[in-house]
């Protein structure tokens, strides 16, 4: 991370108090377009016992329109207002939607509380432990197929899960698939995180969010995807799960299989589904 990005970002050690905890920040994990993620810790109570432990928390944050002030509060222009305002909007309801359907499916990142401070939204998940699928490969080269499909098919029914809570991914890669670790058993369980690019639909199918720039992931995730869908429905979804299917089940096995980490840019969907078919 660019020491730019660090003097945005809230100092190691800092509290962020919440109605349930106090968090001391521990570590900044990441930045995107929307949103700083650190590592967190506090303390929570388990049957009367005192238990410290860990957690990660997401921060709205405009990389392109926000400021940072000496106490910690985030800030921005008058003519940005219009704009981080309804990110931020959006934000906290995303959070909140994904805070409602938390610990329905294992495989999605679970929310435990939403909350708003520093002129911003917070969200808390599930500190994950076990690195990322990006970590697995780099580590250990190529998968067998069975290890593959151990990591793709959780992962794909985590996406029929999200689809019917009318929820759309946009953003399913290496560094987005993490791994929670049985501390016992040593066992890895694929979990999806990264929401910063979702796209919700109402009942009717008409989207509830809005995303304000058109970002891609080289290889997974296409610029293209972020235009022209203005509705979901069953069509929709037929739509989106066929190239989701290619890319979990046949085109990252190919990935996975030959220890490879991107996918080329420039590839049309064309030429991807006859690389695939190939196989």
């Amino acid at each position: 991370m660019e020491e730019n990005e660090l003097q945005r970002a809230l100092p190691v050690g800092t509290i962020l108090k919440s109605p349930k905890f106090d968090y001391r920040i521990e570590a900044v994990l990441g930045q995107g377009g929307f949103g700083i993620t650190y590592k967190v810790s506090t303390t929570v109570m388990f049957d009367k016992v005192p238990i410290f432990t860990y957690f990660t928390i997401k921060e709205h944050f405009m990389k392109d329109a926000c400021e940072r002030d000496a106490s910690g509060g985030v800030g921005y222009s008058k003519p940005l207002q219009s704009r981080v305002e309804e990110s931020r909007g959006d934000f906290l309801a995303e959070a909140r939607r994904l805070n409602e359907i938390s610990g329905k499916n294992p495989n999605v990142v679970p929310v435990s509380e939403v909350f708003e401070a520093n002129n911003t939204v917070y969200y808390v998940m599930e500190y994950l432990n076990g690195g990322t699928l990006r970590d697995l490969v780099k580590a250990n080269g190529a998968l067998s197929e069975q290890a593959a499909l151990d990591i793709e098919l959780p992962v794909a029914k985590a996406v029929a899960f999200l689809h019917s809570h009318h929820i759309n991914h946009l953003d399913i890669k290496p560094e987005n698939i993490m791994f929670r670790v049985d501390y016992h058993t040593g066992q890895r369980m694929p979990v999806l995180i990264d929401f910063g690019l979702a796209k919700h639909f109402d009942d009717k199918g008409k989207p509830t969010s809005t995303i304000r720039v058109q970002g891609c992931s080289d290889g997974f995730a296409p610029v293209e995807q972020y235009s022209g869908l203005y509705f979901f429905s069953p069509v929709c979804r037929r739509f989106l799960r066929k190239p989701m299917f290619m890319l979990l089940v046949r085109c990252s096995t190919i990935c996975l299989l030959a220890g490879c980490l991107s996918l080329p840019l420039r590839c049309s969907a064309t030429r991807w589904r006859r690389l695939c078919l190939r196989r």
